[in-house]
Order: C-alpha cells, then sequence, then structure tokens
C-alpha cells in the first residue's frame, strides 16, 4: 500500500534519524539524540497545518570549522513564474 504522502525515505547519521516523503518533500519525521526535533505525522495520513515543513529564522550557527549567517527575506509583491 503507498502512502498517502507518497513514498518514504529514511535517512540515518549516527544518532540522527529523518524521514522526508515525496509528496511535497516533506520532513515526516527527524530525531537527533533519541529527541523528536520535528513535530511530524504518521506513515499513513497527510500532513497538516504545516507539521513536518521547515522553519528557519535568520541564525548565525557553526558547522566544522566554517561560520555561516543565514539571512531569510521575503518578497514584497506577486512573484511570477520563469
Amino acid at each position: 500500500m503507498i502512502a498517502p504522502s507518497g513514498g518514504q525515505i529514511s535517512i540515518t547519521a549516527g544518532d540522527q534519524q529523518a524521514v522526508v516523503v515525496e509528496v511535497g518533500g516533506g520532513l515526516r519525521s527527524y530525531s537527533a539524540g533519541g529527541q523528536k526535533l520535528v513535530d511530524g505525522y504518521r506513515a499513513d495520513e497527510m500532513s497538516s497545518s504545516g507539521r513536518g515543513q521547515v522553519l528557519i529564522r535568520d541564525e548565525r550557527h557553526r558547522n566544522f570549522s566554517t561560520t555561516s549567517v543565514i539571512v531569510i527575506t521575503e518578497r514584497t509583491g506577486k512573484v511570477s513564474p520563469k
């Protein structure tokens, strides 16, 4: 049986585990160190109320030996596809 959210792709790295779905490229679950970090949803249901969507904010973080700054901006007005 195919899940409503399509194929389920499991990814594991160390103590991190994630499940990404085909429909909408959603993040159905994500945990690290045994702690759930995403308010996910079951394999037999679709995402509701934005669950599983990636939510980020402007922030500074360190990854390996590099410091990066993520700045999120929103476009104003109507954006047309190319």
